[in-house]
């Protein structure tokens, strides 16, 4: 019996908290919060900054961009999931906002304070630093805003999407000029963004055919995304070996490591081609894209052994 009272002051506490604009504490924590996408997006920026400059880097310079960089890709999620939340009740029901633990006016806050802190911390490094991430904050909004909504058709949703995760290891030529390095762990994280991107077309196709939104997945089938799939799997291996010659000829660790990825998500794709149960193969699939996005970068250090 005090079990359910608590539980119900609970839900009245929340239900109040939101009729005034505010928020639950677990929904805020959960807007903090690193999910490993955002974890993926800050390593993968890091390891181009240290690959580029040869571990010659100013630790202050180091930390002060690092913190910039998580700072937008949390503002980058949280504004997707501020626009995409219909559709996050059918897809991903326990989402802060989808679920109602964050009121969109809280989460309009979070947002505008931390690109305040973005900018702020963009000026102690340049101008062009500040004009990337803010460019990749206006994609986000192109991406999934209501009047652009670049999501809503399969391949303006590539193109954004694909140019969205370039721009963030391409940030580092704000500090240390444009290089072939740079140049090409930027190709590989647009790849890999890509193929997570579509691997979540595929997870949610039910629930992005039910609200119109025009995927590659709901345009040409689940089983022409698979093969697109492939395709980008296929260049994403080209692509880092490539890497692997210009920066240190054919590095044994890092291209060992990315041809076990490529044969781990090459044989989860055949599971997904040929299994009844697709979603949670593809969770799955989806999950270990994001860390080994994360173990990729550590791997790719291995380059400057």
């Amino acid at each position: 019996f005090s079990r359910t009272v608590l539980e119900r002051r609970k839900g009245s506490r929340l239900r109040t908290a939101q009729q005034k604009g505010g928020l639950d504490m677990n929904g805020l924590f959960a807007l903090i919060k690193s999910r490993v996408s955002v974890l993926a997006y800050v390593a993968v920026f890091d390891s181009t900054l240290i690959i580029s400059t040869g571990l010659k880097i100013s630790p202050i310079l180091f930390i002060i961009s690092t913190i910039a960089v998580y700072f937008i890709s949390l503002v980058n999620y949280t504004l997707s999931d501020l626009l995409d939340v219909e559709e996050d009740k059918i897809n991903n029901p326990g989402r802060p906002l989808a679920s109602g633990a964050v009121s969109k006016r809280v989460a309009l806050l979070f947002i505008a304070t931390l690109l305040a802190f973005v900018l702020i911390l963009g000026y102690f490094i340049n101008f062009k630093f500040d004009l990337l991430l803010i460019f990749s904050f206006i994609l986000s909004l192109i991406y999934s805003g209501p009047r652009i909504r670049a999501k809503s058709r399969w391949w303006s949703k590539l193109a954004i999407a694909g140019l969205g995760a370039f721009i963030d290891p391409f940030t580092v030529s704000s500090i240390t000029g444009l290089s072939i390095s740079v140049l090409l762990m930027s190709i590989i994280y647009m790849l890999w963004g890509l193929f997570t991107l579509n691997v979540g077309d595929v997870l949610d196709y039910e629930g992005d055919k039910k609200t119109g939104v025009m995927t590659f997945a709901v345009t040409y089938g689940k089983d022409q995304a698979i093969k697109l799939l492939k395709a980008i799997l296929m260049a994403q291996l080209i692509t880092e070996i490539t890497l692997a010659m210009c920066v240190n000829f054919l590095d044994f660790i890092y291209i060992a490591f990315s041809g076990f990825l490529f044969v781990y998500f090459f044989k989860g794709l055949l599971k997904l081609e040929s299994s009844a149960d697709q979603r949670a193969i593809g969770k799955r699939l989806k999950k270990m894209t994001r860390i080994s996005m994360v173990i990729l970068q550590l791997v790719t250090l291995s380059l400057l052994i």
